[in-house]
């Protein structure tokens, strides 16, 4: 009953079968010091650490999903049964006319999208997606809407040149040197 308990609680700090199976191993030789558990435990932690962005992205993924759900409507507009989000896979762009065919991934799944039309200008491969539309039964999600997600780093071009001018004027005005004042 120890060892389930054990197990269950390795299982809850989200370590996969094999590091379980591996501090079982380590926890059956008491004799041996901390230094490879620590190490199974540090390598564990860096997984953690690198999925962190990842769960944050699923978090804005469900929110927006969340969000068009807001308003009362019939339940095939639902963000949640209507919409999907992840990372456009590299690579995976295939453009025919106006008919646009890509890849998209949460890191563990992807899901091959179709879409018709114009693209956003921030739709890049490797950047995040999120699109609007209906499963079909052969397994092709089509997007009748498709938003590329940015950064918190992100401005808008021409916020960009309003900025880049009011800081080229604001220089212009500290060089300047009133008349009548020495150099």
């Amino acid at each position: 009953m120890e060892r389930l308990a054990f197990i269950r609680h390795c299982r809850n700090l989200d370590m996969t079968l094999d590091e379980v199976r591996t501090l079982l191993q380590l926890r059956d030789q008491p004799a041996q010091d901390c230094g490879e558990i620590n190490a199974l435990l540090d390598e564990h932690i860096g997984h953690v650490v690198q999925r962190i962005p990842e769960l944050r992205a699923l978090e804005e993924d469900l929110n927006a999903l969340r969000a068009r759900s807001e308003v009362p409507h019939a339940l095939d507009d639902c963000g949640i049964i209507s919409g999907l989000g992840g990372l456009v896979e590299e690579g995976s762009v295939k453009r025919t006319g106006t008919e646009i065919e890509f890849v998209a991934t949460d890191t563990a799944q992807t899901i091959r999208m179709h879409c018709t039309g114009i693209l956003p200008d921030l739709f890049k491969e490797g950047k995040g997606v999120v699109a609007q539309g209906q499963l079909r039964d052969d397994g092709i999600f089509v997007a009748r809407e498709v938003l590329a997600k940015h950064d918190e780093n992100y401005m808008p071009p021409e916020a960009a040149e309003a900025l880049k001018r009011a800081q080229q004027t604001n220089h212009k005005i500290a060089n300047t040197v009133a008349p009548g004042a020495a150099p």
